[in-house]
Formats: C-alpha cells, sequence, structure tokens
C-alpha cells in the first residue's frame, strides 16, 4: 500500500527487522487539517482541563484502493478511517533527548 504524506513535514521511519534502514517521505503538498475547539470542564493543580471537540476536516482526499494517508493525530482521531494513519511516537520512536527522530510505527483510530 501506498503512503501519502498529508502533513506539513518530512517523516522519517526506521524499520528493524535483522537490518536496520530507514525510509525518509516528504511532504506531498497537500495537508489535511481539522478544525477543533475547546471547552474548560474544570481544573487539576491549578491548571485548566479542557474537553475538545472535532469539526471539519479538510484537505483529506477520499479513500482510494492502495492508498493510505499519513496525517496529524488530531485528524486521524476525528476521521477513524483505517486508510488514515498517524505516527507513533511512543516507545518504539527513536529520540534524541525530547526530540522525536525518527518513527518506527503507524497507528489508526479506526
Amino acid at each position: 500500500m501506498q503512503l501519502v504524506n498529508l502533513t506539513p513535514d518530512e517523516v522519517s521511519f526506521v524499520y528493524d527487522e535483522g537490518e536496520l534502514w530507514i525510509m525518509t517521505l516528504p511532504p506531498s503538498g497537500t495537508v489535511a487539517s481539522v478544525d477543533i475547539s475547546k471547552e474548560m470542564i474544570g481544573e487539576a493543580a491549578g491548571r485548566p482541563v479542557y474537553r475538545i471537540a472535532f469539526g471539519e476536516v479538510t484537505g483529506l482526499p477520499e479513500p482510494k484502493e492502495g492508498l493510505c494517508y499519513l496525517v496529524s493525530r488530531e485528524v486521524a482521531e476525528a476521521v477513524k478511517r483505517p486508510d488514515v494513519v498517524t505516527v507513533d511516537i511512543g516507545p518504539t520512536a527513536l529520540r534524541n533527548g525530547k526530540h522525536v527522530l525518527a518513527v518506527c510505527e503507524l497507528v489508526t483510530f479506526a
């Protein structure tokens, strides 16, 4: 399946299945985004706690066989489509201090 990068950033993937290799995916030129609204619902440790709601998604094509779309986590959560993925920046990501250098896995919220 072909992966289309609908983020504004170049994304690097690292695979290590016996041999380490890196793939870099440039942005496609189209950016998928979602409107987000926030409502303050309380406080925790003196900090506001917000409930977020997703609105209109733009820049995301309709599903097409053989294509998978890489988007921001917010867009992936908003649409919950199996052809829409985001990077997993959890423990499998390679980091340099606090910055993610490369990701190893993709996730979907479908």
